[in-house]
């Protein structure tokens, strides 16, 4: 059986990916991250008596905050910035032996073995090659089945559980 997607790499769709990312191959740094997000908060809750230092201190905790609330918008955004011109999308097809992606800037045949991670979104598939590559499926423009017939398949390739985010 024949797979084929159509993928847009735009703003959610990278969200997405770094959320993927945050939550399989990136699962032990993000614990590591929260724990070092915490003990900073806790050290900024000013005393009674708020010194400048304690004011810039609680600024430094805040925008901790922030950036711990959109880390996967903001990952995104600088993945979309650092994107080649082109590759913005992709079309790929699934076929037994290899899947084949294809941009206006190359055209690469991947063998599933070399993936390392697979997440699942309500609307897009992940796959993790490393920590710092990934490839974005967008299931609703599925070709040549169903998403539960792609999740057999894929599994039956490679061995790996998805990870739902």
């Amino acid at each position: 059986m024949n797979f084929m997607f159509d993928t847009l790499y735009d703003q959610k769709g990278l969200t997405v990916m770094a959320k993927g990312l945050r939550k399989t191959l990136g699962k032990k740094k993000n614990k590591i991250t929260v724990v070092f997000a915490i003990i900073v908060i806790i050290f900024a809750i000013p005393s009674k008596e708020i010194s400048a230092g304690e004011i810039i201190t609680l600024f430094f905790a805040i925008l901790m905050i922030v950036a711990f609330i959109w880390q996967d918008s903001i990952n995104a955004f600088f993945a979309r910035s650092k994107m080649l011109k082109g590759a913005n999308r992709a079309t790929a097809e699934f076929n037994d032996d290899v899947y084949t992606c294809t941009t206006e800037i190359a055209k690469t045949d991947w063998k599933y073995e070399n993936i390392k991670a697979i997440a699942e979104s309500e609307n897009y598939f992940v796959f993790f090659l490393s920590k710092n590559h990934g490839q974005l499926y967008d299931k609703r423009s599925i070709m040549g089945g169903t998403s539960e017939q792609f999740v057999q398949f894929i599994i039956d390739k490679t061995g790996l559980k998805i990870e739902k985010i």
